[in-house]
């Protein structure tokens, strides 16, 4: 990677923020009253199936916090109020400290956004929580601009605050797709594998030209 980047496009979901989603189903079952969804493994297939179409159209900004918790309330016929729910929704959150670390240093060299598929609880959360989301400005984000990965609006969008060529975009995230639909806009686009990986392909943007 010799060329240098003029703006870092980054993910957060598995990259910056490792995500386990089997905690928000642990807090789920507990709170459920529907037999079937007192067992965590149950709600965990659920969530990725059953709620997989809300989940979409929340992180699109089709609806909002509130109609999400009255749906996911009467899915799993859950005893919780407005504010339970969001702690267990925010609970699958913890900070790859390597990998933020090294994206904090990028960012003071480099200009970096965040591009990510996420909804209102989650982003505010992460923001209000972890130091390198708050301090990362500029945030092109699914729920806001009504487009998903692996949509082209919403990298377009992203090329579009940027206003730099496609080419001169350096973008990380953990999915291949979205890997896959950055590069066909032309987006130098890497996928991450591990902190290890992610470590040794982006620290040397660190050296001095």
């Amino acid at each position: 990677m010799s060329k240098r980047p003029e703006l870092i496009l980054f993910d957060i979901g598995s990259v910056i923020i490792d995500v386990d989603h089997r905690e928000i189903a642990i807090r789920l079952a507990k709170s459920s009253e529907d037999p079937l969804y007192t067992d965590k493994d149950e709600v965990f297939a659920a969530i990725k199936s059953v709620s997989a179409p809300l989940i979409n159209d929340y992180d699109k900004g089709n609806i909002s916090s509130e109609d999400f918790y009255a749906q996911m309330v009467s899915t799993y016929r859950l005893k919780m109020d407005f504010l339970g729910f969001r702690d267990a929704w925010n609970s699958c959150f913890r900070e790859n400290v390597e990998v933020s670390s090294l994206v904090s240093r990028l960012g003071k060299q480099y200009r970096h956004f965040l591009l990510s598929n996420t909804n209102a609880m989650h982003y505010e959360y992460l923001r209000d929580n972890f130091s390198v989301i708050g301090n990362i400005e500029t945030a092109v984000l699914s729920y806001e601009v009504h487009s998903r990965k692996p949509e082209k609006a919403i990298f377009e969008h992203a090329l579009k605050l940027g206003g730099v060529p496609a080419e001169s975009v350096w973008y990380v995230d953990d999915r291949i797709e979205f890997v896959n639909a950055a590069t066909e806009l032309g987006i130098h686009a890497i996928q991450f594998q591990s902190t290890a990986q992610f470590i040794e392909a982006w620290e040397p943007l660190l050296t001095k030209v």
